[in-house]
């Protein structure tokens, strides 16, 4: 059988309701609800530690009562005479006159909550990632008992339902106190790599994540003291596969497909069984030895619940988790809401260890109505008061092979998840809350609600921080001639720049349309009609953007060649200013020198003064009227923008030409543009 016909009846499976009440009901461990933690942004190479305080309740209690209370009902009717739900003498249970007349309703109410802590580790490295989870829980169990009548039992301590389901006899299937564990839950390794399916000039990547999956259990497997008992972890390993494909937008708008697949290991554990034959709860029937029988009877009957819980192999099975993810960024703000379906295959019971030999059903009459314990009664069942006595002198043991498998089993286990989260990132700060709704499918499976709040911190990944350049963000080159853009691919090197600087200026570099132009209507907001001098407000609008953006103007690799250039500039000044001063023509661009690894260079002879009513930027003198501004030479420069910390780090390099000049007001917009 392939793959797909595989996942088609394990789907189909878990529309199926479950048919018969059963003593085991445990709720989904913390690890296996990826909806819980937050999800990984693939196409960045980060190191995130997250932990999340979280509280989870059940609602729709109707539900546990249909699959573990007897008749699958929310109240139970107790009668002695044998005309309700339940004979009470089993529970050992009568009243204290001899119209043996105990009756009462009795209402059970489960409850379940669950609180403590989510811890989350992803690492991302050159060749895989590893990703850690796993849950610090309290979880508290509970199903109340409200009896209406009732409560004239004979028998010390055990005078009314409540005393007769928590009776100190019992070791085992006990209702009506609370209980509560405290412990880590499952531990869930993920370890994958990642492969980017588009190409760099494509406007969204397409990435997809594989990976391994091993559960690591934590717990001890069910105990069945309690019925609807806590638990924390399981005792099954987990072993199995999955994959994450994200769609990643320009218009910040990530969006998850993603399921895994699990194996889970068989492994023993205790579990309480109604008899083949007996009927529902006839776990709760009381048992007797047979020894010695019909000459020397029992005159009670011993708690059977003791000799019908036994250890239990629990065979492998497979599990199925299905979810999608939708994520909107705005600004440093990510909002996301996520559906998640989880099917677990039905539980199957292979060997289960022989119960103590020589017991068979207590007889609650005898004769004719006389006492009983004479005999077994093997066909008893939990509401009868006068039962079919088996032939005296030949009782009927009970053993292991009367036990009922499917009453100990947990059926198929689905739900549906819907859970809506927002996260601010602030530098590399994450916090946030979130709030889940999981909706039972399947009898069994439990619906509960959940919110949390989230803390966590992204790392630079030490070992990617050089090397790593599988998935760089496209960025553009600004064509200054044509001021249009024209597409490169950036470096990335995960030194980072927080999210909020990173969108600030990167959305003025990415242009979906391949079209950007300067606002031709642009001004610095400070330079005024009578400001004094445009080249030291270019110059000083550069060392501000330096400064905004935690940046730096790449130098040049020779200090002394910028000296000697540096040199050379200032005799050009002073030779340009002698020849103003005799009305000498001003040296032309082509005099204009720079080498490569400047990166702007602003001389004064660089900037040519108007022919008439211009700008004399020597003497700060401003005209009566401004004239077309003077022009820039840019030969072979660079601008560098460079980050000093942070996840995001990024280069964008604008690369000029040599032969083409830049007007002064081009590069003001530039500069505008960049802050």
């Amino acid at each position: 059988m392939n793959a797909k016909k595989i996942m088609v009846l394990l789907v189909a499976t878990c529309s199926l309701q479950l048919t018969a009440i059963t003593s085991t009901m445990t709720h989904r461990t913390m690890g296996t609800s990826p909806l819980l933690y937050r999800m990984m942004d693939y196409s960045k190479r980060q190191t995130c530690f997250e932990i999340a305080p979280i509280f989870s309740g059940m609602y729709d209690a109707t539900r546990v009562n249909e699959n573990i209370i007897l008749n699958g009902k929310n109240s139970l009717v107790f009668d002695q005479q044998g005309n309700g739900d339940l004979n009470p003498v089993w529970l050992n249970l009568m009243s204290n006159n001899t119209l043996a007349d105990y009756n009462s309703t009795v209402t059970f109410s489960p409850t379940l909550t669950q609180s403590g802590a989510l811890f989350h580790w992803y690492s991302d490295f050159d060749n895989m990632f590893v990703d850690v989870r796993t849950a610090l829980v309290q979880t508290k169990t509970k199903i109340a008992i409200n009896e209406v009548g009732g409560g004239n039992g004979v028998n010390p301590g055990v005078l009314n339902a409540q005393q007769a389901f928590s009776q100190s006899d019992w070791n085992y299937g006990k209702i009506g106190q609370a209980q509560h564990v405290v412990g880590l839950d499952n531990i869930e390794l993920r370890l994958g790599g990642v492969y980017k399916a588009t190409s760099d000039v494509s406007t969204y990547d397409l990435l997809f994540a594989g990976f391994g999956i091993l559960e690591a259990p934590t717990g001890s497997g069910t105990k069945a003291e309690w019925l609807f008992e806590p638990q924390v972890g399981t005792n099954h390993w987990g072993l199995g596969l999955g994959f994450e494909a994200l769609v990643s937008g320009d218009d910040d708008l990530n969006f998850m497909i993603a399921a895994n697949y699990r194996y889970l290991t068989p492994a023993w554990e205790t579990r309480s069984f109604d008899l083949v034959g007996n009927g529902q709860w006839s776990r709760y029937l009381a048992v007797q030895d047979t020894y010695g029988l019909p000459t020397a009877p029992a005159t009670l009957g011993l708690p059977g619940i003791n000799y019908f819980t036994q250890q239990a192999y629990i065979n492998g099975r497979s599990e199925l988790n299905l979810y999608l993810r939708l994520q909107k960024q705005f600004k440093s703000a990510y909002f996301e809401m996520s559906y998640n379906f989880l099917c677990v295959q039905k539980e199957t019971i292979g060997t289960i260890k022989p119960m103590t030999p020589g017991y068979g059903i207590y007889a609650l009459t005898g004769p004719a109505g006389g006492s009983g314990g004479v005999t077994t009664s093997s066909t008893a069942t939990i509401n009868q008061d006068i039962t079919t006595l088996d032939t005296l002198g030949t009782p009927i043991e009970v053993s292991a092979n009367n036990f009922d498998k499917l009453s100990a089993a947990q059926s198929t286990y689905a739900t549906n998840n819907i859970t809506a989260r927002l996260e601010i990132h602030n530098n590399n700060i994450i916090y946030g809350f979130g709030a889940s709704i999981e909706a039972a499918l399947s009898a069994s499976a439990i619906s509960t609600w959940s919110v949390w709040a989230q803390f966590g911190v992204l790392f630079d990944n030490i070992i990617s921080y050089e090397n790593h350049r599988e998935f760089n963000p496209e960025m553009y080159d600004l064509d200054l001639i044509t001021s249009s853009s024209v597409h490169h691919e950036i470096a990335a090197d995960e030194a980072g720049l927080p999210e909020d600087v990173i969108n600030s200026f990167e959305d003025i570099f990415i242009d979906k349309n391949d079209n950007f132009e300067f606002d031709n209507a642009f001004e610095f907001e400070d330079m005024q009609e009578n400001d004094a001098d445009q080249k030291d407000l270019i110059i000083a609008k550069i060392a501000e953007l330096n400064s905004n953006i935690n940046g730096t103007i790449e130098e040049s690799d020779d200090v002394n060649e910028s000296d000697d250039i540096l040199q050379e500039d200032e005799e050009k000044e002073e030779e340009t200013a002698d020849k103003q001063e005799t009305n000498e023509p001003a040296p032309s661009n082509e005099n204009i020198s720079a080498t490569e690894n400047q990166t702007i260079s602003l001389n004064d002879n660089a900037i040519a003064p108007a022919a008439e009513n211009g700008i004399d930027l020597k003497n700060n003198d401003t005209k009566q009227s401004v004239q077309p501004a003077p022009t820039i030479s840019l030969e072979d420069q660079a601008v560098v923008i460079q980050s000093d910390s942070g996840m995001h780090h990024r280069d964008h390099k604008i690369n000029n030409h040599a032969t083409q000049p830049m007007s002064a007001d081009e590069i003001t917009k530039f500069l505008h543009h960049n802050k």
